[in-house]
């Protein structure tokens, strides 16, 4: 008896009791035998006749998601069938809240411009690990649902399930059944949205390994889709619409800013939000302000690296969380409850460096010698490189995350800095420091 037997004949006897039947009443009303629905529910029966379906269906009343959701997990309803069916299955109701966007505001806008306004229907947000990309996915979809009644379809990435409920998991299951065939079938596909208003997201499209040439297939058949793919990697792509998502501002400090000025600021609003959920009691005093900002700075304003800095406050002071972050930040950037794994922000990035072209890993280990912020021409004099080939890698490495743009110069020369937590992985470990590994040793500072 495989699993499929077992959930088919669960959900059978579920029906079948929430229409307030016996078995032997449902035989009576479908005319299917009471010995197949018995070895129905006992998974005695692997792939029950259309007609068995049918008829089971019509007895206990079954309609919508309800109706869907049997034909298919009884195998007897096609991937196309089961999409159409799933479409006119309310799958559009509005999305549950997934936590706070916090200092998103421009970045959703300028997002939900770009899927409303019809003229870039693949947009590609890109950005580091941990950054918020499909945090800010699913706040846009949201509003595309509850504002503008489109429909949404959400393929994950390898590591998460997508979200929302039954009719939404069916959809998006099929779709990726779909598209995972050797020869996408993009014609059933279209067959089946047709001309429905609809937005279809990749979630890590690193992971999910659809190709841009079956998305853009499903773009020239579906006038009304939009296809939103979240990525770490900015695969060159001159038919999409790239938009890279940089960490949060980093906050700044000065003897003239009050307590309100400073905890408004995005990265400190996110940092405490977390804390004080841990710790009801948490209050920030004017003498901590100083070291909250330097923590956060220190984390590149990086959303998971914030949350996962808040959970250490339950066994931490803030002193020594100041002391971990300027000794070894990754310590902090990884949740202490979670057992180091391939999803750790460490690792993720350095994953994205041991993954860069040799020029653009060349130039980050350059650029990591130089005080922030720099300028194009003193990062070409450090590394020895023509401008315009030092432009093209700081590109890439912008796209990616690795660094970010920073106040121009006096002169309006645009400047840059290398991620605190890029220079902390590409740097010499000092002997006794928190270093050890990716991911430090957690020695507690000396006092």
């Amino acid at each position: 008896m495989t699993e499929s037997d077992i959930i088919l004949g669960d959900l059978l006897q579920t029906y079948r009791n929430s229409a307030g039947l016996t078995q032997q009443q449902l035989a009576d009303l479908s005319t299917v035998s009471i010995r197949t629905i018995r070895d129905l529910e006992l998974g005695k029966v692997r792939r029950p006749r259309r007609e068995t379906v049918q008829l089971l269906a019509n007895a206990m009343g079954l309609s919508g998601s309800r109706r869907t959701t049997w034909e298919m997990t009884a195998g007897r309803a096609s991937a196309t069938e089961t999409i159409e069916r799933l479409l006119t299955a309310q799958p559009g109701q509005p999305w549950a809240p997934v936590g706070p966007t916090v200092g998103r505001d421009s970045e959703l806008e300028l997002l939900l411009h770009h899927l409303r306004s019809g003229r870039d229907r693949l947009v590609k947000l890109v950005g580091l690990a941990g950054v918020g990309k499909t945090r800010l996915a699913l706040a846009a979809c949201r509003a595309l649902n509850e504002e503008d009644g489109v429909i949404v379809a959400w393929l994950p990435d390898g590591e998460a399930g997508p979200p929302g409920g039954r009719v939404r998991l069916a959809l998006a299951a099929q779709i990726g059944k779909l598209l995972a065939r050797d020869v996408p079938a993009v014609d059933d596909l279209a067959s089946a949205i047709g001309t429905q208003h609809m937005l279809l997201v990749v979630d890590g499209q690193e992971t999910t390994r659809i190709p841009t040439i079956t998305l853009r297939a499903m773009l020239d058949n579906c006038p009304a889709l939009r296809i939103l793919c979240t990525s770490r990697e900015p695969y060159p792509d001159p038919t999409a619409l790239i938009m890279p998502l940089a960490p949060l501002p980093l906050p700044e400090h000065s003897a003239r800013s009050t307590p309100a000025e400073v905890t408004s600021q995005p990265a400190i609003s996110l940092w405490l939000s977390n804390v004080q959920r841990l710790r009801p009691d948490f209050g920030l005093t004017e003498s901590g302000i100083g070291m909250v900002v330097d923590i956060c700075r220190t984390l590149d304003g990086i959303p998971s690296a914030l949350e996962a800095a808040a959970a250490w406050s339950l066994v931490y002071s803030l002193d020594e969380m100041h002391c971990i972050a300027r000794e070894d930040p990754l310590v902090l950037a990884q949740m202490p409850n979670h057992p180091p794994s391939g999803t750790d922000l460490g690792i993720l990035l350095m994953n994205t460096i041991s993954e860069l072209k040799p020029e653009q890993a060349s130039l980050l280990h350059h650029v990591a010698t130089l005080h922030d912020p720099w300028p194009l021409e003193q990062a070409s004099q450090v590394a020895n490189r023509a401008l315009g080939e030092v432009a093209r890698s700081v590109h890439s490495l912008v796209l990616r995350g690795l660094v970010r743009r920073q106040e121009p110069t006096a002169r309006g020369l645009a400047q840059f800095g290398i991620l605190n937590l890029a220079r902390a992985l590409i740097r010499p470990s000092a002997p006794g420091g928190w270093r050890a590994g990716p991911m430090g040793s957690g020695r507690v500072c000396p006092t």
